[in-house]
């Protein structure tokens, strides 16, 4: 098998719904995920967004 020599960067969305109430809990711990997944050597971004119009849905970027 050839040797990658060259690597592009994984970009990935995610979208994620809290179960009804535990709006503030997915954040909490999404946010902490959001903060350890920077601290990661390798990380370019990482991006936790929430909709304005439903509180329980999240997208990861």
């Amino acid at each position: 098998m050839p040797e990658i020599t060259s690597q592009k960067p994984v970009q990935k969305l995610v979208r994620l719904a809290a179960k009804p109430g535990h709006q503030a809990e997915l954040r909490a711990a999404l946010q902490v995920l959001e903060s350890a997944t920077r601290a990661e050597p390798s990380c370019i971004e990482f991006t936790l967004l929430q909709s304005i119009s439903n509180d329980a849905q999240f997208v990861l970027l």
